[in-house]
């Protein structure tokens, strides 16, 4: 059954959202679980292709620069704490990191070590060069797989990105809601096209990887001829009469002669034409 929205008044707030600090799943996710199962199947371990997760839930993270982080970050902050030393007598600080993730469900998708390792994907993925040094990211390979989202479950209407989940390239959470049965034939459809999916579309040949850059460079390029060729041609459009005319009035203002009783500089007909200038006219 397809839900209808209804703005939660914790979940669809920033403030709240981070006063409220993370939130146990606000539903049972179990049916919705075994209908995705029923999908995607299981893999040889046992665990499902596809689940459904929730972006609070402590359990949901994964290393990030060698520390345990929310794996769907809405929020964070450093709070610094002090105590006085029973010994010493002296004020100690100390930083915490405190996470808040993001309040809406996730549909995820297993990736075995052995497609991680596959290409080096993970290794690709992995390290990061900040300009000085290499940092390690990730870190190993994680012995169980890894999973990664395939889409985020929100409301989306004209209010927030107008349907499309992103807004200037970002995603867009738009507003909380359940899962339902629209986000279950959502993967019924996603499962159906990459079962009758080409090869090529996943594991492309080095060829075809060439061909297909040799076709987006020429797409690029035809892109930036078009282009070059529409700012000549609305130069010329604009300042071609400037190649043939010594008028200042007309030089400055380009062809977008003013109409009526005055020129282009505000003055009069007579009063230009007493000063020697043309008149713009029409």
């Amino acid at each position: 059954m397809k839900l209808k929205h209804r703005s939660h008044k914790v979940f669809d707030v920033e403030s709240e959202i981070v006063k409220a600090g993370n939130q146990p799943s606000p539903v049972d996710l179990g049916s919705f679980q075994k209908e995705l199962t029923k999908i995607a199947g299981l893999d040889i371990s046992g665990r499902p292709n596809l689940r459904v997760s929730w972006g609070q839930d402590p359990a949901n993270r994964m290393i990030v620069c060698g520390s345990w982080r929310m794996k769907f970050p809405f929020w964070r902050n450093s709070v610094r704490h002090e105590r006085i030393n029973a010994a010493t007598g002296l004020v100690e600080f100390w930083d915490e990191l405190v996470e808040v993730g993001t309040p809406r469900f996730f549909v995820e998708e297993l990736h075995t070590n052995a497609e991680l390792s596959s290409r080096d994907r993970w290794e690709n993925a992995r390290w990061y060069w900040d300009g000085f040094e290499r940092i390690d990211i990730l870190g190993p390979i994680p012995d169980d797989g890894f999973y990664t989202a395939v889409f985020c479950i929100a409301y989306h209407d004209k209010l927030c990105c107008n349907g499309r989940g992103a807004v200037k390239g970002e995603p867009c959470l738009g507003g909380y809601r359940e899962p339902c049965e629209e986000d279950l034939e959502r993967c019924r459809r996603m499962k159906w096209l990459r079962d009758r999916a080409k090869n090529d579309d996943f594991a492309p040949s080095d060829q075809l990887i060439a061909k297909r850059t040799e076709d987006l460079v020429e797409k690029r390029d035809e892109t930036w001829r078009k282009g070059i060729r529409g700012a000549i041609d609305d130069f010329m459009k604009t300042h071609s009469h400037t190649f043939h005319t010594l008028d200042p009035v007309a030089q400055q203002w380009g062809k977008f002669h003013f109409m009526g009783s005055h020129t282009k500089s505000g003055g009069t007909k007579d009063a230009n034409n007493g000063n020697g200038s043309v008149s713009g006219g029409g």
